[in-house]
């Protein structure tokens, strides 16, 4: 005959045998039911199965059921997501610039009706070269040398007519060292110059140099011209300095023509004003 206890024998989760009165397995901690369970053998609950239990057997003990793991997302898989998510994007992006590009602002005309804003074109624009641009520094170096000199003419010319006059000598004589020394300053200079770009730009150099050391040792020439005539009065006398600042001034003349035979084509490819031997 099966009787009904206050509270169950076992545990029924774990099968632990239990006190009197206890809410709860001190075992496994699952709540005991207020309920009655059969006991007709007064054994802990048959599982299924499982042999039946003998007596003097040790307990069967339940062994919690491991927890089933969750299978994680493969970083191959997230990698081929992550791409495709990209790749999407990507798409979208020059999908977007491709119509912007094919549509061109519009404006509206005094009727109303709207024209097409017509796109700069850029490729009438010549693009330079790197020959033409070291041609254009170098030959502009040159010229900057050739100004300085021109610069100094004026006042050669006036040093000279006050020295024939016999007017202002020192001051004359003073104008003259001074323009030569300009004269050598600027032979130094253009022996420095980067000609490489320049057609027959080492021959330019050497014409330039002679050019100036001509005229350098004119204009000292002249320079010594004045002590000579210092008690004149009217019109100086022509002494042997003038006689070599002469020959000095005509050899520098006939390198000036050499010169601007060849500078005047280089100047004209650069850009830049061709000089007679009046402005060399």
């Amino acid at each position: 005959m099966e009787t009904t206890l206050p509270g169950p024998a076992y545990c029924i989760t774990c099968g632990e045998r239990l006190k009197p009165e206890t809410a709860f397995c001190t075992a496994c901690g699952h709540p005991v039911p207020e309920s009655g369970v059969s006991t007709a053998n007064s054994g802990p609950p048959v599982r299924t199965g499982a042999a039946p239990a003998r007596s003097g057997a040790p307990e069967p003990t339940t062994v919690p059921a491991a927890p089933i793991a969750r299978r994680r997302p493969s970083g191959l898989a997230i990698g081929g997501v992550v791409v495709l998510v990209l790749a999407l994007a990507a798409a979208g992006v020059g999908l977007l610039v491709r119509r912007s590009s094919t549509q061109s602002p519009t404006k509206t005309t005094a009727a109303g009706a709207p024209t097409s804003l017509s796109q700069p074109s850029y490729s009438s624009f010549p693009t330079p070269t790197s020959a033409m641009d070291d041609l254009r520094i170098q030959a502009t170096a040159v010229d900057g040398l050739l100004a300085q000199s021109v610069a100094r003419r004026s006042a050669v010319s006036i040093a000279a007519a006050q020295i024939q006059s016999c007017t202002s000598l020192s001051a004359a004589e003073a104008t003259m060292i001074s323009a030569a020394n300009t004269r050598e300053s600027i032979g130094s200079s253009a022996a420095r110059l980067s000609v490489s770009a320049l057609p027959n730009g080492s021959s330019l150099i050497n014409l330039l140099q002679q050019m100036m050391s001509a005229s350098a040792t004119a204009d000292r020439y002249y320079a010594a011209w004045a002590p000579d005539v210092a008690n004149c009065s009217g019109n100086a006398a022509h002494t042997a300095n003038f006689s070599a600042a002469e020959a000095a001034s005509s050899q520098a003349t006939a390198l000036k023509r050499q010169f601007a035979a060849i500078w005047n084509p280089v100047a004209s490819s650069a850009g830049l004003s061709p000089r007679n031997e009046d402005q060399l």
